[in-house]
């Protein structure tokens, strides 16, 4: 049961993989720094590390991120 389960939800996790990198891909482009770090943090969390940033800066990368 658990082989035809799996096999039955492959082509979902495969959407779900190719959705993460292109979201990956969109979180990459709002930053512009070569310090700053987009990483997948759990399962469908990203985190996006921007060291020395104030917050206007921190809120014109959000929504470069929303875009």
């Amino acid at each position: 049961m658990n082989h035809a389960t799996s096999t039955t939800l492959r082509p979902l996790r495969l959407a779900g993989d190719e959705c993460l990198k292109r979201i990956a891909r969109v979180l990459g482009l709002a930053v512009a720094r070569p310090r700053d770090l987009v990483a997948r943090f759990g399962g469908e969390e990203f985190v996006l590390v921007l060291p020395e940033t104030d917050t206007a800066a921190a809120c014109i990368v959000a929504d470069r991120c929303r875009t």
